[in-house]
């Protein structure tokens, strides 16, 4: 898109014309300060070298799966543990839970890199009943 912003890819993915992985958004080599939202089936490619960070805001979750037949593949994601107001950045990586899909259907994690800054001593609070400081990929269903 205009603003290089993953998400606004995702956003202009044309609904029905595609299906799946035909839906692709290509992530250019470059470091990206942002969260998105997976809410298409569609692929999420990154050529060349693509780190994904976030370094304001508090308890986001970099990549969230809202969808089925989803793919992400081929991302450097960096959690961020420094602190914001007394609460991590983004402590993180993937996730799908039951508050973003009922259903991981189809859903493909390849050639991702997740690393992790900092050390806030506070718990991700997004999910109820799941206790965590930090986290590469959180999966879960009821």
């Amino acid at each position: 898109g205009s603003t290089g912003k993953i998400q606004e890819a995702i956003n202009l993915l044309a609904d029905g014309s595609l299906a799946g992985g035909s839906r692709k958004v290509e992530v250019t080599g470059g470091t990206y300060d942002e969260v998105f939202v997976v809410n298409k089936s569609s692929t999420i490619d990154g050529t060349d070298t693509v780190n994904i960070v976030r370094t304001t805001g508090t308890q986001q979750v970099i990549a969230t799966v809202a969808a089925t037949n989803v793919t992400i593949q081929d991302l450097n994601i960096q959690v961020n543990q420094n602190s914001n107001a007394g609460q991590p950045i983004a402590p993180v990586g993937i996730a799908a839970t039951p508050a973003t899909t009922t259903d991981f259907n189809g859903l493909v994690l390849h050639n991702n890199v997740i690393t992790s800054v900092g050390n806030s001593p506070a718990n991700w609070t997004g999910s109820p009943g799941l206790s965590v400081r930090a986290a590469g990929i959180v999966l879960y269903d009821n």
